[in-house]
């Protein structure tokens, strides 16, 4: 329900990420986002990356 009320404009979850040394994105870091703790703590998330990379998708 939240997915869909957020109004992202790619409706995906951390699951459907394709995480691997192609996109230097492993499945801890994909857990580690997912946990959210980051919030808690006033942290920021940067994503880079080239044209194409998936960085919207991420998002």
């Amino acid at each position: 329900m939240n997915l869909r009320l957020s109004k992202l404009r790619y409706a995906v979850t951390l699951q459907d990420v394709d995480g691997g040394p192609q996109r230097n994105l492993s499945k801890q870091q994909l857990a580690v986002l997912g946990d959210v703790a980051w919030i808690g703590r006033g942290e920021n998330v940067l994503i880079t990356g080239a044209t194409g990379c998936g960085k919207s998708h991420l998002a």
